[in-house]
Parts: structure tokens; C-alpha cells; sequence
């Protein structure tokens, strides 16, 4: 493990990334030992050393079906990053047109409204005006 600094005085901006790659390297050593990568890439060397040609034989047949694997996921990934952002484009334009309908609806009734009591009042109004007259 990747010692700490040993008081707050060493602990600077500058010396925490170094810090932070002494505890990574260290992590990633000992999950190699942990695993055993190490022996088996050694193996891989050796294997590669004895038999070159089915070695190469051998990545080309992992890379060539990684491949397009690879670019499916990609694919797919991208697919449903423009999905959800498409759906929610769509979305909000949907809830924004349906707003300003239900606005305008609402707005045109409210001043329907107010011109069909404007007037009743002032029909009101001078309806009493004239009674008044007679």
C-alpha cells in the first residue's frame, strides 16, 4: 500500500495526485498478485514464444470477433442515448404545444367571459338608465 503523507504540512494540491498514482499503481499490483495475472501473461509470452503463428492465429480470431461485438454495443448504446434524449426533445415539445393550447383555451374563455359580463352590466346599466326616464 502507498504511504500517506505524514503530517497536513505535506499534503499539498501538489503531492495529493502523486499520492493518488502511488495508491493505484499499489492497488493494481496487488490485484495482479491476487489474481495471478502476472503468471498468466508470463504463460501468454511463453506460449507466443513457442507457437507464433497459432498465436497470432489466435488474437486475430478474438479481435476479429471482438469487434463487431464491440461496435453492436456502441451501437446500441448510442441508440438509446439518442432515444432517451429524442423522447424527451419530443416530449417537451408535446407538453409545450399542449400548454400553450390549453393557455390560449383558457385565455379566450376567460375573456369571453369578462366581455359577455362587461356587457350584461352595462346592458344592465342602461336598461336601468332608461327605466328611470319613463
Amino acid at each position: 500500500m502507498a504511504k500517506s503523507p505524514n503530517n497536513a504540512k505535506e499534503c499539498t494540491w501538489l503531492t495529493f495526485p502523486g499520492y493518488c498514482y502511488d495508491l493505484m499503481v499499489s492497488a493494481t499490483d496487488e490485484a495482479l498478485k491476487r489474481l495471478r495475472l502476472k503468471e498468466v501473461f508470463n504463460r501468454m509470452v511463453q506460449f507466443s514464444q513457442e507457437y507464433p503463428l497459432l498465436f497470432v492465429t489466435t488474437v486475430a480470431v478474438i479481435l476479429t470477433t471482438a469487434f463487431p461485438i464491440t461496435i453492436f454495443f456502441l451501437f446500441v448504446m448510442c441508440s438509446v442515448i439518442f432515444g432517451f434524449t429524442g423522447l424527451v426533445l419530443i416530449e417537451g415539445a408535446l407538453i409545450t404545444t399542449g400548454s400553450l393550447v390549453i393557455c390560449g383555451f383558457i385565455g379566450s374563455l376567460i375573456v369571453i367571459l369578462l366581455v359577455t359580463a362587461a356587457s350584461i352590466i352595462a346592458g344592465y346599466y342602461g336598461l336601468s338608465q332608461i327605466s328611470n326616464l319613463f
